[in-house]
């Protein structure tokens, strides 16, 4: 039986330079390992977490160039409400989100936010 991988969409207005931090948040680990190899193969480093608050966390003490977050996160804080306080917090970070398949609600709350 062949493994088949979750659609995803990489929804950017830049091209990631080699070499980035990147902090990759997913409620679904096996997501953010999937991520995690494709990113380290064109040389970046990479953490992984599966919560906003874990991401939180991560930006409070480490420096990262780029978020990648999946806009449904799990409960609490989605990745929508997490891009507004990235935006608000740490104004040098970039903050791209990571989608599945997309509703169009999310696009709007996203291109809001």
């Amino acid at each position: 039986m062949a493994l088949r991988l979750p659609q995803w969409t990489l929804v950017t207005s830049f091209v990631i330079a080699r070499g980035l931090r990147v902090l990759v948040v997913d409620g679904d680990p096996a997501i953010g390992k999937l991520v995690t190899l494709i990113l380290q193969a064109g040389a970046h480093r990479v953490v992984a977490v599966t919560s906003a608050d874990e991401a939180l966390e991560h930006l409070r003490v480490d420096r990262f160039d780029v978020v990648l977050s999946d806009p449904g996160i799990g409960l609490g804080i989605d990745g929508l409400e997490l891009c507004t306080l990235v935006r608000s917090g740490w104004p040098g970070v970039r903050f791209e989100l990571l989608t599945k398949p997309f509703r169009l609600d999310d696009v709007r709350r996203s291109v809001a936010a």
